[in-house]
Parts: structure tokens; C-alpha cells; sequence
């Protein structure tokens, strides 16, 4: 309003850096001299600036693929800017696909960053850059400049398909180089005919492997290591790939089943409701992890992503028994119930169990 140019201001901040760190008052009025005299002095300085309009440019540059990457880079695309997502990695995904579940629904990483992968590479207004580093930002905002550097593949990306025939035919390596495989280790009786009836059942294919783990996961109740381990050999696969298919599915297992199998629920409504403590509970009284089983092989432990009753949560499931409405003591009794095998007692739980409403779960927990 005075005709003063509103950039040429200076502040000497004696509260923060005198008052409230100074204990000696003697010392904090030098300090605050000082600082008051550097401050007048600065203005000395000052030079008048003047507020002008720049061109900005629309295009936006992401940095990093992974999940936060991909989701900025799809929610800034949709906005109808172009996106230029640089990735150091020969492909985009990050490291959540490394990880088995997210928290807290337990969903499957890979299935919800595989359809975020599909749609970054397809959306028109996203030019992926993977295998590339950043070296250099200039400029200002909305004027940047960026050097991006591309790294050498070796293979033309629009006519690679993964095929693996140029790393066959590699000047350099020649040849791919491939250990010895170790023995085949020993199996059971039982093991060696149900690896037989499922390989003469679906004619020795590799397309048919998940198909083949249902089948000795049906009749053993498990996958065992030796097994594995030769289904693999017979069908002329890595033995990677075949942990790497079992291990996908929650449904295979990797040690003997127990005679009775309880899976405690952990999807959401289960989990505000206890579920976590009740998978607790079964794990302290029994001594094993979700996953494993007792060493009298009487039970197994698992937890489940959900079982769609919300309605009776928390839930248990026992021998394909649905149990709702559980709590850390309720659970407790039923395995004992389980042990002494009191068929009558147990279906006075059941009972019992089943007669609790919903607004009674909130009313126990509390």
C-alpha cells in the first residue's frame, strides 16, 4: 500500500533463536544485538523483485515403478497429462510384488499390483521408461530438465518376446551353463504310488503341474519335499517353479495334516472383532505356528483370508465346523472338547455358539 516493494523484507527471529534457548539474559540480549544488526545489514542487500508469469509445461516425470509410482502415474494419466514413469529396474512392480499378502485383508501382492502393471503399460498417456536412471534435474518448477539415462539391453524391446534364445546363442557365454542335478532323494511307499497315479493320470505333462499338486495334496494331505522333488525331475521342470506354483496357494500344504484342522478367520470384520487374538490363543495352547502341525499329528493350524460369514464373526472353522461368534475362551474349551472327543459336549458348544447375535460379540469384547 506505501509503494515499498513486498520482497524486501528481512526478519530477525529473536524468540526461537534468543528467548527460548538462551537461559543467561545477559547472553541473550548480545544475541539479540547481534542478530538484529545482521539483520539491517542484510538489507544492504536486498535487491527489488518483480512478479512475472512463466509457460509452464504440462508433461509430468515419475520416478521409481513401484506400487505408489504406478498408482500416481495411472491417477495423473487419467487426468489427461502425459506421464514419463522411469524405472532403474528392467521391469515395474517393486517390491510389493515380493511380498506374499498385504495387510490387513491378507489379499495376494501380485494380485493387486499385476493389474496396475497391465494398465501402466496400456494407458496412451503413459510412456514407461524401465531400465532407465535419472542423472540430472535442472530448472524451475514447471520448467524442468531432465537427463535421463538409458541402459543397454542388448535386445530390441519391441521384438523381445522372453523366449531366452538369445542368452542360448550368447557370444560371450556360449552356452548356458547348468549344474549337475543332485540325487533324487527317497520316497515312502505311499508317496512313490501317488506320484505314479497322478503322472499316468495326466500323461506326464508340465501344463497340467497344479492339476497333478491337487491330486497328491488330496491323497496325502500334503506336498512332501521328495515328492515334489521328483514330480519335478519327471516332468523335466525347475524345481523352483514347481515350490514356486505349490507355494502361490494357500491350499497346499508342506507338512502333514493334523486329525483335526481348525483355520482361524483374519478378514477384516474378523479382525475388529478378535480374530487376531484368537489365532493367538490356538497357537499358544497347541505350540505351533499358523501353517504347522502338532508333533502327534492330532492338529493343524491355519489362518484364512476370509470365509464370507461376516454375520458370525469372529469365526473358527474346525473339521469343516463353522463356529461363530468365538472369543480366546471359547476357542480354548473347544479344543479341549476336541481332545477328551466328547461328540455331546461339543455340539452343546455349537449350540451355544450359534445363539449369540451380533451386537452380544461387541458387548463380550468389551
Amino acid at each position: 500500500r506505501g509503494g515499498i516493494n513486498p520482497y524486501l523484507f528481512q526478519m530477525a527471529s529473536v524468540r526461537e533463536q534468543v528467548s527460548w534457548v538462551t537461559e543467561d539474559p545477559d547472553d541473550a540480549t548480545r544475541k539479540a544485538k547481534t542478530l538484529a544488526a545482521a539483520a539491517v545489514n542484510r538489507v544492504n542487500y536486498h535487491q527489488s523483485l518483480a512478479t512475472r508469469e512463466v509457460a509452464v509445461h504440462p508433461d509430468v516425470l515419475v520416478v521409481g515403478g513401484g506400487i505408489a509410482g504406478m498408482q500416481a502415474s495411472l491417477d495423473i494419466a487419467s487426468a489427461g497429462h502425459k506421464v514419463y514413469l522411469v524405472e532403474r529396474q528392467p521391469t515395474i512392480g517393486g517390491h510389493m510384488l515380493q511380498f506374499d499378502k498385504t495387510f490387513p485383508t491378507l489379499d495376494c501382492a501380485a494380485c493387486i499390483g499385476t493389474p496396475k502393471m497391465v494398465s501402466v503399460g496400456q494407458d496412451p498417456n503413459i510412456e514407461l521408461m524401465t531400465y532407465h536412471e535419472v542423472d540430472e534435474v535442472s530448472g524451475f518448477v514447471g520448467n524442468y530438465k531432465v537427463n535421463v539415462r538409458k541402459k543397454k539391453r542388448y535386445v530390441d524391446v519391441n521384438k523381445c518376446t522372453g523366449c531366452g534364445e538369445c542368452a542360448a546363442a550368447c557370444v560371450v557365454t556360449n552356452v548356458i551353463q547348468i549344474p549337475e542335478r543332485p540325487p533324487l532323494p527317497m520316497m515312502e511307499p505311499e508317496e512313490e504310488s501317488a506320484l505314479e497315479a497322478t503322472l499316468s493320470s495326466h500323461g506326464n505333462q508340465p501344463r497340467d503341474l497344479i492339476a497333478m499338486l491337487i491330486d497328491i495334496n488330496d491323497e496325502l494331505g500334503y506336498l512332501p519335499r521328495p515328492v515334489l522333488t521328483n514330480l519335478a525331475y519327471r516332468l523335466d521342470i525347475p524345481l523352483s517353479h514347481a515350490f514356486r506354483v505349490a507355494t502361490f496357494y494357500s491350499q497346499f500344504r508342506f507338512e502333514p495334516i493334523g486329525k483335526h484342522q481348525i483355520m482361524v478367520c483374519q478378514g477384516t470384520a474378523c479382525h475388529v472383532l478378535g480374530g487376531k487374538r484368537i489365532l493367538q490363543t490356538v497357537s499358544r495352547k497347541l505350540g505351533i505356528e499358523p501353517g504347522q502341525t502338532t508333533s502327534d499329528l492330532e492338529f493343524s493350524l491355519d489362518r484364512v483370508a476370509c470365509f464370507g460369514a461376516c454375520a458370525l464373526a469372529p469365526v473358527v472353522v474346525v473339521d469343516e465346523k463353522v463356529y461363530g461368534g468365538m472369543s480366546p475362551a471359547k476357542v480354548e474349551a473347544l479344543i479341549d472338547d476336541l481332545v477328551a472327543r466328547n461328540e455331546n459336549h461339543e455340539e452343546g458348544i455349537v449350540e451355544e455358539i450359534h445363539e449369540l447375535k451380533p451386537e452380544s460379540y461387541a458387548e463380550e469384547l468389551r
